[in-house]
């Protein structure tokens, strides 16, 4: 996607294991567009569109810097990327970030983790139902096959190294990840939370308090306030704490519950804005870093840190 018009324009890449043709994302892409940005939508590798084998993270960080490089140095281009995405394009922005590619310049994640094995093991424990439902999504039955509706039984086997043959047929990513507890090197290629240290880098972080991923996105935002490579970066990180779920983001109406039209966010919106602030001349400017819902209260409040 490029604006109607000649020039060199900043980049957003967006990197997707869901489909470039995914509804609900055309409008956003358009939008960025329409306001001065290239948009370069990719399906991962071995997904849809594109050749290769897709295991979920495992290539996502060399591939995300080569399309990030490939992305600053067309002739479209002005050299400055940003990335974009909700969880999976949210988790690869992380994991393209601690390879450092060039002409990075700024990120959005939203409901996104920079460690698949925070993700899947939390204080650690096995998020089991998350893996569960997550192993034969990704690995699909032979033709005849299909999941059962209800895993309870087979978690309560006990047997996880055999759970996919359990439920009926070989799951290799699933089985990778409930056979290693610990953070050994099979995480490595997944696991970010350590390499993006040291970055110089503004990140816009967006999650609601329901979200699995609720404390991996504020882990990301302190992380970031701490360690950044310089004092502009530390203090260019933004947190907005919505009251949503991983599938509600910035809607009101979560789970049945209505917490009012105040509790709706244009989540683009403020994406654009964000990417204006530091892919555009004159975009700086005063912005709160941290803006949370009041449950309860219902209403938005800010914070410092």
């Amino acid at each position: 996607y490029r604006p109607a018009r000649e020039g060199k324009f900043p980049v957003i890449v967006v990197r997707t294991p869901y489909g470039v043709q995914r509804d609900g994302v055309h409008g956003a892409l358009f939008k960025f567009a329409q306001n001065g940005y290239a948009v370069v939508n990719q399906d991962v590798r071995g997904r849809f569109e594109s050749d290769g084998k897709w295991t979920p993270f495992m290539d996502e960080g060399k591939d995300g810097h080569d399309t990030i490089e490939w992305a600053a140095k067309q002739p479209w281009s002005n050299g400055k990327t940003g990335t974009w995405g909700s969880s999976h394009p949210g988790a690869v922005q992380w994991l393209a970030a601690g390879e450092r590619p060039y002409g990075l310049t700024v990120m959005a994640p939203t409901a996104a983790s920079a460690s698949l094995y925070y993700t899947a093991y939390v204080g650690g424990a096995l998020r089991l139902a998350l893996i569960g439902g997550a192993g034969p999504a990704i690995t699909k039955p032979p033709e005849g096959r299909t999941a059962p509706a209800d895993l309870e039984p087979f978690y309560r086997q006990g047997a996880l190294a055999e759970l996919d043959k359990a439920i009926g047929w070989e799951m290799p990513w699933m089985k990778g990840v409930v056979t290693h507890p610990f953070l050994d090197g099979f995480w490595t290629r997944q696991h970010a939370s350590e390499r993006v240290k040291g970055l110089d880098l503004p990140v816009q972080h967006i999650v609601g308090f329901y979200d699995f991923l609720c404390k991996e996105t504020v882990a990301s935002f302190q992380r970031m306030r701490k360690y950044s490579a310089t004092a502009a970066a530390r203090a260019n990180q933004q947190l907005i704490l919505g009251p949503w779920d991983h599938g509600t983001v910035g809607k009101s109406v979560v789970a049945g519950f209505d917490f009012g039209a105040g509790a709706k966010l244009d989540v683009v919106a403020e994406n654009l804005r964000w990417f204006d602030r530091f892919l555009k001349p004159g975009g700086a400017g005063d912005f709160p870093r941290v803006r949370y819902f009041v449950l309860g209260r219902n209403e938005w409040r800010t914070a410092p840190d």
